[in-house]
């Protein structure tokens, strides 16, 4: 199996991490030898298609990245940490203009959505304010519908944005657990979700591999059986002194099984966890499942399985 990390190429690079997970495996009459999990570190050295400016006027550090594991859903885009306080500057990644302005309590609090000459909408959740012409027509709109709460659909001529112009400043409004900046791209026609991280690799420091932190053997109920039992059991993962991580068990196994794994990637100078981009299951030269996160669409679980 492949961890892949969050700012992961379409290519492989060679695995820096091993672990031995079974001497042998026996599942029906068929033996597996050598089944292994590999951990790669897949930091992209080449330059993405496109490279987007910062959102922000500071250096770029995430508090969450795309598709990571929420307690009811995956995470749909990437936070902006923004030092802790509420109040900084958000700029316009390209031009385009207002398409939406949507104020709740709930959600993404005050939000703001651009849409951009290239196919792309970008969104930037739990804001403060916003600048002074869009909050002057919100104002407008919330005086005439008499209501706080609004979801509002504007046309291309109404309120245009160039690139870099702020159009609005970070908060913490909304369902959020403390100031930053939550940031998305969407496809504007099928509002699919993209990784943003592609387009703000030339401003993240990542060189710190993936690390699996738990492996669950699962029996299928009443059509498997490891080493006796129906149960769930779990492998120990242990590191040697070096930081590698290692696993050697003889497991004895019948009919279906699943293999379960619990994984955190990071990035650099951050203390923060992250979600796994890609993993890859495999036997041998044959690849038996492929979980990559790349754009999703919301009628989707948050996972594209390619």
């Amino acid at each position: 199996m492949y961890l892949k990390d969050k700012s992961s190429p379409n290519y492989e690079l060679p695995a820096t991490q091993f672990i031995t997970m079974m001497e042998s495996i026996t599942i029906n009459t068929f033996k597996v030898k050598h089944l292994s999990l590999l951990l790669c570190l897949c930091f992209q050295t080449g330059i993405a298609q496109q490279e987007w400016r910062n959102p922000l006027e500071f250096p770029l550090y995430l508090a969450g990245n795309c598709g990571e594991l929420r307690p009811n859903h995956f995470h749909g885009g990437i936070d902006m940490k923004t030092q802790g306080v509420i109040g900084k500057a958000v700029h316009a990644v390209q031009k385009g203009y207002v398409s939406r302005i949507s104020v709740s309590p709930w959600g993404y609090g005050n939000a703001l959505y651009l849409t951009h000459p290239d196919g792309t909408t970008t969104v930037y959740g739990h804001l403060e304010r916003f600048a002074p012409k869009i909050a002057d027509y919100l104002w407008e709109q919330q005086h005439q519908l008499e209501r706080f709460a609004v979801n509002l659909y504007l046309t291309p001529e109404q309120l245009p944005v160039e690139e870099d112009e702020i159009v609005a400043y970070s908060g913490n409004t909304g369902s959020s657990g403390g100031p930053h900046v939550h940031f998305e791209i969407r496809d504007t026609e099928t509002e699919e979700l993209i990784d943003p991280l592609p387009y703000y690799m030339h401003l993240i420091k990542d060189t710190r591999p993936p690390k699996i932190t738990g492996l669950m053997i699962y029996p299928q109920a009443g059509k498997g059986v490891v080493n006796g039992k129906a149960d769930k059991q779990e492998l120990k993962i242990a590191y040697d002194a070096q930081g590698k991580p290692f696993i050697q068990a003889r497991i004895e196994a019948w009919g279906d099984i699943g293999l379960a794994i619990r994984a955190n990637d990071y990035m650099n100078e951050t203390g923060n966890i992250y979600g796994v981009k890609e993993t890859i299951l495999q036997e041998g030269g044959e690849v038996l499942f492929r979980a990559y996160i790349n754009r999703f669409g919301f009628d989707e679980i948050g996972i594209s399985i390619v």
